[in-house]
């Protein structure tokens, strides 16, 4: 399987991309003009001003490999599809990269969590417990647990490995939307469809369920997002309601609310170093990234409106954002320049989640096609003028497909693995 990577050119009438043949894997773009403004109001002002703890944390390596973290642009190998996995035979939900990059995690739409791992001579295994959709997955940085929150009201807090040991309570008396674990591992933050917000200690469990710390009602419909910050001082919540608010996790005191989006927010995420700016995803085809400081858009970028933005994920040096979206496309801005970097479009339904390594040297995309694609992402430096009109080939280091289960062989041989191979070159319009 081949990758090709076409470089658009510019017209009047926007961006638009060369197209591929039936055996690209994936058609990479990179628009050569600048196409997401900023808003007229807030000019893009990234990184934001670092506070001293801030600084430290820029200057210290990977806490889960102790490897300097470095930028995108460092790698000379490129941008390039590293993965397929299959074998899902769902719509994917929710994906999530195990800190010790071992493994990668999925939860679909069937209840059932996915364990890939990357050697390929170790099989993948499946997870069964959860009766509704599994809406959302993360794992503890110490690697002991990974929670997923499922439509069935439940949290469970699984053990990763293949005897699928895990502990269930039921955290809210909706479905659940959101799980997030803090920086230590400490805390585990949930949102639901029962407009609540709510925070637990799983170092102190009484029986199957953590200790309950506090609960939030800030919202008028569900709560889709939430995530905290680094340190954990504070909480993020988004929802149906089309607002953004930010919680003091000590006081659950309200610190700032947005409400800018003109449709349900559907992810926040903080900035992974000072902790200080929140970005949001919309159903309106927006992405906005707030100052909770100064109550303001640092920057606003927009797609079509039939494009909402399902998912994003802030790349953990802070200069980069990976977003996904429903018109099947995955994108990666440059926060420093204002910018689209890559659109990617390699699925051929829905793109529903994203997420990067701890190091951030590759990133995951699930979609409703059932498919996890684990990419490489190297250099995203802007190409030269003299490059904009020359074609560049790779082959992805791997293309081997992850082994499904022996009883599920024959359904993940059906077409929907070649999705993936047969996807057509999308542009990057509206942008």
């Amino acid at each position: 399987t081949r990758a090709k990577w076409r470089h658009s050119t510019a017209s009047a009438g926007g961006c638009r991309t060369g197209r591929a043949s039936a055996c690209c894997a994936a058609v990479v773009s990179r628009p050569c003009l600048p196409t997401p403004a900023a808003a007229p109001r807030s000019p893009p002002l990234w990184p934001p001003p670092p506070s001293r703890a801030a600084a430290a944390a820029r200057a210290a390596p990977c806490r889960h490999c102790r490897h300097p973290l470095g930028p995108m642009d460092g790698n000379s190998e490129g941008l390039g599809l590293l993965r397929t996995f299959t074998g899902q035979n769902s719509p994917v939900a929710c994906v999530a990269y195990a800190p010790g990059m071992r493994q990668a995690l999925s939860g679909s739409q069937d209840g059932s969590v996915m364990i890939w791992n990357f050697k390929p001579q170790l099989r993948s295994y499946r997870l069964r417990g959860h009766t509704g959709a599994v809406r959302s997955i993360d794992v503890a940085h110490n690697e002991e647990l990974f929670a997923t929150g499922a439509m069935d009201h439940t949290v469970r807090l699984w053990k990763p490995s293949i005897r699928g040991s895990h502990k269930v309570f039921r955290a809210h008396t909706g479905g659940v939307c959101t799980v997030r674990f803090s920086e230590d591992s400490r805390l585990l933050l949930t949102s639901s469809t029962d407009k609540m917000l709510k925070l637990w200690d799983v170092t102190a469990l009484h029986g199957p369920r953590p200790r309950f710390l506090w609960c939030v009602h800030g919202h008028n419909n569900w709560v889709r997002a939430a995530d905290l910050s680094p340190g954990s001082l504070y909480a993020a919540s988004g929802g149906d309601d089309k607002q953004v608010k930010v919680w003091d996790t000590k006081t659950t005191k309200l610190v700032a609310a947005f409400d800018d989006h003109q449709a349900p927010v559907l992810d926040v995420r903080f900035d992974p170093l000072s902790g200080v700016c929140v970005a949001s995803a919309g159903q309106d085809g927006t992405i906005n990234l707030w100052d909770v400081r100064s109550r303001h858009v640092v920057q606003h970028y927009g797609l079509s409106p039939r494009s909402p933005v399902t998912s994003i994920r802030f790349h953990p040096d802070g200069n980069y954002l990976l977003s996904t979206s429903e018109d099947a496309a995955a994108r990666v801005w440059d926060l420093r320049e204002g910018r689209l970097v890559y659109a990617i479009s390699a699925h051929a339904k829905s793109a529903t989640s994203c997420a990067f390594s701890p190091a951030g040297d590759y990133f995951l995309t699930g979609s409703s096609d059932g498919l996890v694609l684990a990419w490489r992402c190297g250099s995203l430096s802007t190409p030269t003028p003299s490059a904009a009109s020359t074609v560049q080939e790779l082959v992805p280091q791997s293309t081997a497909e992850c082994e499904p289960s022996r009883g599920e062989q024959q359904r993940s041989r059906r077409p929907q693995g070649e999705a993936a191979a047969k996807s057509k070159a999308r542009p990057a319009s509206g942008l």
